[in-house]
This record gives structure tokens, C-alpha cells and sequence, in this order.
């Protein structure tokens, strides 16, 4: 028998699957892990048949969410000894403990459900029990609480409440040793890393940025309160955050994305014209250029094709004419009051033309028009054969052409954001200072990437990338080159593909390109480089555009950061008097010398 089993999340769930077996209703907590011991465990993997000695599982944060096959897999391992490596404890906030402690199986945390525990950190509801459990929570759903205050759930209220921090310093207390690489022993570090260089860059937008930003994030404010105003809407805000996240995206780079720009009006458009077309930014022209051909190029939101007769509905969303009529006649026969849009479910009640230069324009190249293209039109009338043939054609033609990116300029060059020119500057002084030295850019969206990418192929960078869509071979590949060969410079990496178990200490620089909701994740993507094995000096930067959500993310983020650092502050307190009690004389001995520690209540170990 093998004397360790090494095995991956994803292993663990392959195994455990649940599909073909239900639960009795109506039983406890308790009696649903009966049965699962009895009837469920015996049919699934040997992992979850073999009693394990001791169970560590690395990268504990992973299952912090109960409701993921992450989390309940790995619950229901068996094991004696139990413990959690992880280096970010807490995410969000305290609730992240909870499965992490059932998981060890923390008395406590066992009394208490998940909505129980989450109420009680808040200080919420005030355990009567104190430790002497008669059976209620996790265990049988029959445990007795006092709620304190209001038990409805109110936001404001919540933010005041706030974190009970002694109460989770309790939990925390005897079950979570906290190193960091600023801990000392006799006065010299535990490990040697140089300490890190942090820098939060701010800056504000370019004024074609600026304007183009304010106008789009305008228009979503106000499709997000129409919304959440029509109380026919029932994921309004699932709706309000895909908004959010088109906002979050545009900080890279305006024109990354096209989504937002299918919500807005032709006065919309004319104001940015109007207001860009006055800037005396370099790139104002190479903006406009690319906005028209934005507009122009829009497409019909159910069919997704360019159209002559492209209409606004109410909600601003892009419609041609067949597919609108179609959409009013489904409303008719399923005696619907108004038809709707597909995308938010809004009225169509009234449409506005778009944009009437548009249309004058594809009369002109209809003048223009090569030969070729005439006697195709010509063979189309006389023979209708030769029409489907045409068509067919026309579609393979369309399914070969690429999407131009929308931040290249008419000769092909990249139109620079304000944080791609942040970025640029940094990789520059850097290369300058040192030019064997070796960076690592993190991005969190896939259109980010790909701008940065070519962003940096034109400065002649030599670059390798980590992504969503490489194999665990092909990223191998791409560590390996980054590591070994001198004359590639920049690693640029999705955010959830290389921010865990990566080490990356060739590096000694930085950049977090989009802001994260999370501390914990900058934290991750920071470890790459900052971690055992670096000797180097590191320099970190954050970047963000001040005026945008960006600053709502990292007020939120520091919001977290506070509530996190008053536990593990208040745990600390608590573990510091648990070790000094061990230096407290325990009892008297035979000999009447004094016990300074009582290890008698401790299992010996069998081997």
C-alpha cells in the first residue's frame, strides 16, 4: 500500500459523483452523513473509501466556497488528522473560514450551519450554548441561537455591525499558525527575501478616453436604473454587473470591447465626435476614425449581421428591420403586449434610425462599386442559380475575414491607453536599468491580452504568454522559454491561469494591468515573483485610472483588507496569550517541581 497519495481538485471531483444518488428528505445534518457513510461512500472512488491518516490539502482558499464540487468533494474525505495550507485564509471576509474550518473539523464550526456562521461573525446571533452543543447545527439543524438586532437583512445595518473580531480571534486561536516573511525568530527573519518595492500608480484618462468612458457609462447608469425601475425585470442585478464589467474592461482600452457601444444613441455618438474632435490629444483623430467605423459596422443584436436599415429600440440595443418585424410578429402570436429585446428584455415600443450619413455612405459605394461586383449583381437578377451561388460565396468569404482590432489605426499601429503607456514606461525604464531583466504582466481579461500583446510586439519586445486556452504542456513550454531564454523579456499572463502555484522568481518585475475585487488575488499574482528562491529586489505596480471603477474596486478591496487584518490582528493577540500561557506553571509534581507544560491530555502517537 502506498505510503502517499498526491491527488489535484479536479481528480477529486471526477470521482465524486453524485448525480445517481439522492437524499431521504426530510432528515438532519447528521443523518445525511450517515447515510452518505453507509450507502453513497462505498460507490464512489477509493478516494473517498480509504481512511487517511492525515489529509493536507495546498491551496486551501480554493474550496472557501461551500456551494462548489470543490469544496463538498474534498469535505467528505476521511481522514484523522487534518490540515489547510493556504496563504489567503480570508478572500472577502471572515465567511471564507467556514469551510476551511468544518473542513478540520473545528467543534465549533461544526455546531453552526453556514447562515448561522456568516450571522454570527457578524455579530448577529449570540451562541446560548457556549461550547456545550446539544446536537444543533451542522449536526441536526435543531440548534438554539438568539438573534441580535434586526434578523432581516439590511445593508446599511451590515456595514455598521461590521466583523465580530474576538469572537472569530476565538475560533482562530488554537487551530492557525500564520507565517509571514516579515516573522522574525531571535530577531532575524524566517527567510531571506529583499524586500518588495510596492507601487499604486494613478493617473487620469487621456481626454478622447475620458470622453468616451463618461458618454458609455452614462448611457449604462441610466439602462441600469430603467432596469431596475421595471419591476418586470427579475435579474436586474445580474444585468447591473454584466455592465460593470464592460466598465472594467474599457479601462484597458476604450475600444477593446464593442459591447458598449451597441447601447449607444446617435446623440451619443455625435457628442464624442463633437467633443474628441476639439481635444488637442495626439490620438484624437486615429479615435474618431476608429468610433465611426464602430458605428458604422453595427450589428443587428439577434441575427448579428451589418444591415442597411440598423435600428435603436428603446433600450438602445442594435436591430435590422426583418429581425424587428419578426420579433413584433412572435409578440402578436403569443398575444404578448409589445415585443422584446433579446438581450434585456425591455419593451420595443419605439425605434430611432440610426445614424442617416450611414446610409449615404453605402449609397456612394454602391456608385463605386469594382466591375466585378456589377455582374455578379447582373448575373443575380437573370439567374437565380447563380444568386445562391453568389451567396454562398459571400458567406465563405465573410467566415474567412478577421475582425480587424478596433485600436489599430489606419497604418496599423496601436492606439495607446492610459495604462498601456503606464505599462510601456515602467518595461522601458526597467529594460534600460537592466537588459537582461525579465518582467511579468498580468491581465484579467482576454482583450486586454491581446491589445497588450501587440502593444509590446511593436516595441520589438520578445514575449511569451500564459492562457485560458493553452494546454498544461503548451504553458510549460511557455515557463520554460520565459526562464531559460535571455532575449525574452516579458511574460504576459491571464490572471486566472498563472496567479497559483507558479513560480516565476526569474523575474524580478511586476505589473497588475486590471484591478481585482479581491486583495487576495493581487496578493496571488504578486507571489509569482515574490517568494522563497528570489534573491532579487522586487518591484510590484498596480495600475488604475482614477474617476472609474477602478477607484470603487480598490476602495472595495481596501474595505476587505481592513476587516481581514482586524481578525488575524485579534488572532494573533489570542494565540501570543495561549503561547504565554505555556510558560505559566501548570501544576506541582510528585516531587513538588514545578510542570511548566501539561502534555498528559495529548494523544501519544500509536506509531
Amino acid at each position: 500500500m502506498a505510503d502517499l497519495v498526491v491527488a489535484t481538485y479536479p481528480e477529486l471531483v471526477s470521482g465524486f459523483n453524485l448525480k445517481s444518488h439522492k437524499y431521504p428528505e426530510n432528515i438532519s445534518e447528521a443523518e445525511k452523513q450517515t447515510h452518505f457513510d453507509k450507502v453513497i461512500r462505498p460507490t464512489l472512488c477509493a478516494l473517498f473509501q480509504f481512511r487517511f491518516r492525515a489529509i493536507f490539502i495546498d491551496e486551501g482558499h480554493i474550496i472557501r466556497n461551500v456551494k462548489t464540487m470543490f469544496a463538498q468533494a474534498v469535505q467528505k474525505l476521511d481522514g484523522k488528522h487534518r490540515w489547510v495550507l493556504t496563504g489567503t485564509p480570508m478572500t472577502n471576509s471572515p465567511k471564507d473560514l467556514y469551510s476551511l474550518l468544518t473542513f478540520i473539523r473545528h467543534p465549533e464550526a461544526l455546531k453552526l450551519t453556514f447562515k448561522q456562521f456568516e450571522k454570527r461573525h457578524r455579530g448577529e446571533i449570540e451562541d446560548d450554548s457556549k461550547g456545550k452543543s446539544k446536537g444543533g447545527g451542522r449536526g441536526t439543524g435543531k440548534g438554539k441561537s438568539k438573534v441580535k438586532g434586526k434578523s432581516k437583512g439590511n445593508s446599511k445595518d451590515d456595514d455598521k455591525k461590521g466583523v465580530d473580531e474576538k469572537w472569530i480571534a476565538g475560533l482562530l486561536k488554537n487551530c492557525m499558525s500564520r507565517w509571514t516573511y516579515e516573522d522574525e525568530l531571535f530577531a532575524q527573519l524566517l527567510i531571506g527575501i529583499p524586500t518588495p518595492k510596492i507601487i499604486d500608480w494613478t493617473q487620469e484618462f487621456s481626454a478622447p478616453e475620458r470622453i468616451i468612458y463618461s458618454v458609455v457609462c452614462e448611457r449604462l447608469l441610466l439602462l441600469a436604473i430603467d432596469m431596475v425601475n421595471d419591476h418586470s425585470s427579475v435579474d436586474a442585478s445580474q444585468y447591473i454587473k454584466g455592465q460593470l464589467m464592460l466598465l472594467r474592461m474599457m479601462i484597458g482600452h476604450v475600444l477593446t470591447t464593442l459591447t458598449p457601444f451597441t447601447s449607444l444613441t446617435d446623440e451619443d455618438m455625435t457628442k464624442i465626435f463633437t467633443q474628441i474632435s476639439i481635444t488637442a490629444d495626439p490620438y484624437a483623430q486615429d479615435y474618431i476614425e476608429a468610433l465611426k467605423k464602430i458605428h458604422k459596422n453595427a450589428r443587428c443584436v439577434i441575427c448579428h449581421k451589418g444591415a442597411q436599415d440598423k435600428q435603436y429600440t428603446r433600450c438602445y440595443h442594435v436591430h435590422c428591420g426583418p429581425c424587428l418585424d419578426e420579433q413584433k410578429r412572435l409578440a402578436i402570436e403569443h398575444n404578448l403586449d409589445c415585443a422584446e429585446c433579446v438581450v434585456c428584455k425591455s419593451p420595443i415600443s419605439e425605434v430611432t434610425i440610426i445614424l442617416e450619413v450611414i446610409k449615404e455612405e453605402h449609397e456612394e459605394e454602391k456608385k463605386y462599386q469594382p466591375q466585378e461586383e456589377k455582374l455578379k449583381a447582373e448575373a443575380n437578377e437573370a439567374d437565380p442559380e447563380v444568386k445562391e451561388a453568389v451567396l454562398e460565396e459571400e458567406e465563405d468569404e465573410s467566415e474567412k475575414k478577421v475582425e480587424e482590432p478596433r485600436w489599430l489605426n489606419k497604418e496599423g499601429n496601436v492606439i495607446p491607453s492610459t495604462k498601456s503607456a503606464a505599462s510601456v514606461s515602467f518595461l522601458k525604464s526597467w529594460r534600460a536599468a537592466d537588459p537582461q531583466a525579465k518582467a511579468v504582466v498580468f491581465t484579467g481579461f482576454k482583450d486586454s491580452h491581446r491589445f497588450l500583446e501587440a502593444t509590446f510586439s511593436q516595441k520589438d519586445w520578445k514575449l511569451t504568454t500564459l492562457t485560458s486556452d493553452m494546454s498544461g504542456a503548451e504553458r510549460d513550454v511557455s515557463v520554460k522559454r520565459f526562464e531559460e531564454d535571455p532575449e525574452i523579456f516579458i511574460m504576459l499572463a491571464m490572471s486566472g491561469v498563472g496567479e497559483v502555484g507558479l513560480n516565476l522568481t526569474v523575474a524580478q518585475y511586476l505589473i497588475n494591468y486590471d484591478n481585482y475585487f479581491n486583495e487576495s488575488t493581487e496578493l496571488q499574482t504578486r507571489g509569482r515573483i515574490y517568494r522563497i528562491g528570489q534573491e532579487k529586489e522586487t518591484t510590484m505596480v498596480s495600475l488604475t485610472v482614477a474617476g472609474t471603477v477602478d477607484d470603487r474596486i480598490v476602495e472595495i478591496k481596501r474595505r476587505k483588507i481592513t476587516d481581514i487584518q482586524k481578525v488575524i490582528k485579534a488572532s494573533n493577540v489570542e494565540r501570543a496569550k495561549a503561547l504565554l500561557a505555556m510558560f505559566k506553571r501548570s501544576k506541582i509534581n510528585d516531587d513538588e517541581e514545578p510542570v511548566w507544560l501539561d502534555d498528559t491530555g495529548i494523544e501519544a502517537d500509536a506509531t
